[in-house]
């Protein structure tokens, strides 16, 4: 996920507390990863992206190693969503005022065990559940 986007990406991050904070008003979702909450948001200059996804592994999940580990897995699940055409930019306008959505993902233990596929598909058909009950149209229109 980049920081900076570079000709329309899809993928940010959350990065302050504030954004964690809005989060606990968000649609949930729970899926074998653990649970997603999101919330609808209108893009702006500051912040461009589509979407913007906050990782929140606890430290009861293990030790520092372990709990990076599944934020590495759960950051090339996400990538390896988007790859596969999980997440269509087409339905979203590239204009300032369009709709985005910040997506907080609160890990569980089975990250750790999951394949990369399974995790991706997974994550895909979270995304896409939240989406829908923020009444926005799904990322992927086709229905996978």
């Amino acid at each position: 996920m980049a920081a900076n986007p570079q000709g329309g990406e899809l993928l940010g991050r959350l990065t302050r507390s504030a954004d964690f904070q809005g989060l606990r008003r968000g649609q949930k979702f729970e899926g074998k990863f653990g649970r997603m909450r999101a919330v609808a948001r209108v893009r702006t200059a500051a912040s461009p992206f589509v979407l913007r996804i906050g990782l929140i592994v606890p430290g009861k999940l293990g030790n520092s190693p372990q709990r990076h580990r599944i934020k590495r897995r759960l950051r090339e699940g996400m990538r390896r969503a988007q790859a596969s055409g999980g997440f269509g930019l087409g339905d979203f306008s590239e204009k300032e005022g369009s709709m985005g959505a910040d997506i907080g993902i609160f890990a569980a233990p089975a990250v750790l065990t999951m394949d990369f596929d399974t995790l991706a598909m997974e994550l895909e058909a979270g995304v896409n559940a939240v989406m829908r009950k923020l009444d926005r149209r799904p990322i992927y229109g086709q229905g996978r």
